[in-house]
């Protein structure tokens, strides 16, 4: 697809695409054969972070159990999340605006309001797609005798109630690591370099990416290194987080150090600026904490851990071998520490904590 290709080609600090399926039972409101079922891939540029939200949508429908139809575009809206104490990883709800093409109505907007909710991921959309062109269509009969009685008129107006479920699919971790996140969502450094020396060496971006999640993870673990000092945490606990805040500086400076050597020219990246973010209540900052490390922690980079080892025994080049192998085994070693922050946190937070990772882990 085209917004995919453009996602592919999008710079190496732009924020990664999350991908959700999902399956819908429809209600066609001004159709003689009302119900459908339809399946929905949803594209995410900016996922899970409360605020604006961009991506693409992909629906295929099978109204009345009759014809098929599919509609596909761009949507963009809000994500706001249920709880204000939990924005990072809260069960919200989103309202969106789409616009696209439908085979069923030639170009046309499909306004959609949908919502998600903790494990089951729900979703509720009310479209409209009207036609901008005028189409054939007799409404006495659809006999080729009649053909001399078609005349041309606009298509009507078709009205549809999707109510259904999604869930990410595996593998569309928006990033891989631990990311910084504030109040305002992920962030990602800017990274400055030869664009045109890209094009001829597309195997850079990937190192491009990996720096930039590198160089996030840094901020993170500052970050997790001072709240968990604050919440009285084990010393342990804390002095592994501020090891880890070197350890990824090295990955950093690794990954930038392959795309450049592959680019042939320097890779210059801005300075990211510290912030901090409120803590809130004490039941609060663990349940953020112990979510942040379940996902964050020990599913993406654990992820990451399994990425890089694999890539370092598939690999003939000598020297990204050593770097994979490198950032694999801390990697994994960041995983563990992840585990063991969450069974902290499971202790120091008891009920409220294990709910909040129970719904978190059918969402993963």
């Amino acid at each position: 697809m085209l917004l995919v290709a453009m996602l592919a080609s999008a710079p190496a600090h732009a924020a990664s695409v999350q991908v959700f399926a999902g399956v819908d039972l429809s209600l066609h409101l001004n159709s003689s054969h009302p119900f459908g079922i339809g399946l929905n891939v949803d594209t995410s540029f900016m996922p899970m972070n409360y605020g604006p939200d961009v991506g693409t949508f992909t629906r295929l429908r099978w109204t009345g159990f009759r014809y098929a139809t599919l509609s596909a575009g761009g949507r963009a809206g809000l994500h706001v999340p249920m709880w204000i104490g939990y924005p990072t990883y809260a069960p919200g709800f989103g309202a969106d605006f789409e616009y696209g093409w439908t085979t069923s109505s030639g170009y046309g907007s499909n306004t959609v309001i949908g919502g998600s909710i903790d494990s089951v991921m729900m979703s509720a959309r009310y479209s409209q797609l009207g036609s901008k062109r005028l189409s054939l269509h007799s409404p006495q009969s659809d006999a080729k005798d009649a053909l001399p009685n078609w005349r041309p008129r606009r298509s009507p107006l078709e009205r549809t109630i999707d109510i259904g479920a999604r869930a990410a699919l595996p593998g569309t971790y928006w990033i891989e690591g631990r990311p910084m996140r504030t109040e305002r969502g992920v962030q990602m450094p800017s990274i400055a370099f030869n664009r045109a020396a890209l094009a001829h060496r597309p195997s850079a971006r990937r190192w491009l990416k990996a720096g930039a999640d590198e160089h996030s993870a840094v901020h993170a673990f500052a970050q997790l290194a001072t709240e968990l000092s604050r919440l009285g945490a084990p010393r342990e606990l804390v002095g592994r987080a501020w090891r880890a805040v070197g350890e990824e500086a090295g990955h950093a400076r690794l990954c930038y150090g392959m795309a450049a050597r592959q680019l042939g020219s320097p890779v210059r990246v801005q300075p990211m600026q510290a912030q901090s973010r409120a803590m809130g209540t004490r039941a609060e900052a663990l349940v953020r904490l112990a979510l942040e490390s379940f996902v964050d922690g020990e599913l993406g980079e654990g992820d990451a851990a399994d990425r890089a080892l694999k890539e370092a025994h598939s690999t003939a080049d000598p020297l990204v071998r050593e770097v994979k192998s490198v950032i694999a085994r801390e990697e994994r070693g960041h995983a563990d520490l992840a585990k063991d922050i969450i069974a902290w946190c499971r202790q120091e937070g008891g009920g409220v904590v294990r709910r909040a990772l129970a719904s978190e882990s059918r969402l993963c």
